[in-house]
């Protein structure tokens, strides 16, 4: 048996991160990246990595800034 998988356009992958961030799930999040992915943050803030290498860095990272969060936030849709 010849095992398939499913190719996704690189704009489908961005909706289903978009989609994932409202959920603040880190661990959702990290699945979408391989395990030795890099996630860059284009503007930074002082005291925020300008890059994250890895699953575990990012889920760390995200885990820690979301934990203190309330309430809902926006993200731009995807056009």
């Amino acid at each position: 048996m010849v095992a398939t998988e499913s190719v996704e356009s690189s704009r489908e992958l961005v909706e289903k991160l978009f989609g994932r961030l409202r959920h603040r799930d880190a661990d959702a999040f990290v699945e979408l990246f391989a395990p030795d992915g890099v996630f860059e943050i284009p503007f930074v803030v002082p005291g925020i990595p300008a890059r994250l290498d890895g699953r575990d860095a990012i889920r760390e990272h995200l885990a820690q800034r979301w934990s203190g969060l309330s309430g809902s936030a926006r993200h731009p849709s995807v056009a």
